[in-house]
């Protein structure tokens, strides 16, 4: 394993047991294909709150397996075909507190060249929610990591330029010459478009009384071999951290408290959202920052996807394109709780009340 997981992982080899609330990590598996659920190896939340797990076990088998929680015929990896592209899948424990479980999410994929994605994930025990960087830090204080985090970043990729044998160069080799002059364009290019603010990635994790974020130079597939860099990863302290952390901020990572309550900040947050519509049938609503959302009548789980439109603090529309066979809209404002209210209309008929949790 490369980067900046390593040692992490490598913790987690040695104490798999440690757990530090009632809800625990196991690997989700089936009967029918044992193979499969090594090749495709799925985190699956057990224990309680009973709801918290919920919510996690359907963002993580929807994204790393494309079905809500225990919608599948015979076993959960039922889509899982590496003739489809992706190969397989692994994942690693990083954190777990009172407050919050921290994962790595790994997959290897087939296409025109063979590539590996890595990414974090990082859940708050409390509501079973994704927690973002705008619930742990400030604004004003996200701006001044901004700039921080830049400094340090062109000083690593400044400090690989300076290297007289990049790439693995040697005298007379010139295959080794030629990849030492595309590592060091690449890395040249990455500067200058991190400088401009054009990296769209900048994901992050918590662990060992840190937050580490990661932005990678994106190299394409086909010289993804010379990333010496990769994910490029900035950490700091908690303590450090202190002065710049929201009231949930310090909750959750300075006070350790077990009832944090990340669903009082401000703004919508990624997860499942479970209630009604009409009054009458229950429904759940699966929002994604990266992806498409959805919901689903609880009764047969049949995703009905939707566009997300924001309209304002608190305010976003839902709609079901016509192409997908129907004009339905929900309209939802986010309450204090962040609870989801509002309505669900459907051409000419009458509006129904929404209520999610």
């Amino acid at each position: 394993m490369r980067g900046a997981f390593a040692l992490i992982a490598l913790l987690s080899i040695f104490w798999p047991g440690l757990v530090f609330s009632a809800l625990k990590v196991e690997q989700l598996k089936s009967r029918l294909y044992p193979e499969k659920a090594d090749d495709f190896a799925t985190p699956l939340i057990v224990g309680t709150p009973a709801n918290v797990a919920l919510r996690i076990n359907n963002w993580l088998q929807h994204s790393q397996l494309g079905l809500v929680d225990g919608k599948y015929t015979r076993s959960p990896f039922e889509k899982q075909d590496p003739e489809t592209g992706t190969v397989g899948l692994e994942y690693s424990v990083l954190d777990q507190t009172l407050g919050y479980l921290s994962l790595e999410l790994r997959g290897d994929h087939m296409g025109a060249y063979p590539s590996s994605s890595s990414r974090p994930v990082v859940f708050d025990l409390q509501s079973g929610d994704r927690i973002e960087l705008a619930d742990l830090l400030t604004p004003v204080a996200m701006a001044r990591l901004d700039k921080r985090m830049l400094r340090a970043r062109l000083a690593a990729i400044d400090e690989l330029l300076e290297r007289p044998d990049m790439a693995g160069s040697s005298p007379g080799s010139d295959d080794g010459r030629e990849d030492s002059e595309i590592q060091r364009s690449s890395y040249r290019e990455c500067r200058v478009r991190m400088i401009r603010g054009e990296l769209t990635r900048n994901d992050f994790y918590l662990a060992g009384g840190k937050l580490t974020l990661l932005q990678g130079c994106e190299f394409p597939h086909v010289i993804q071999a010379l990333d010496d860099l990769m994910d490029l990863p900035y950490s700091e302290t908690y303590t450090e951290l202190a002065p710049d952390l929201t009231s949930y901020g310090r909750c959750l990572l300075l006070s350790h408290q077990p009832d944090c309550d990340l669903r009082a900040t401000t703004g919508l947050h990624d997860g499942l959202y479970v209630g009604e519509l009409g009054d009458k049938l229950p429904i759940s609503l699966m929002i994604f920052g990266d992806g498409q959302p959805f919901y689903f009548y609880n009764r047969d789980k049949q995703h009905i996807p939707l566009t997300l439109t924001r309209m304002g603090a608190g305010h976003i529309l839902l709609r079901l394109d016509p192409d997908d066979g129907g004009s339905e809209v929900f309209d939802l404002r986010v309450a204090a709780d962040g609870s989801l209210s509002g309505n669900w209309t459907q051409g000419e008929h009458e509006k129904l009340p929404v209520t999610l949790h």
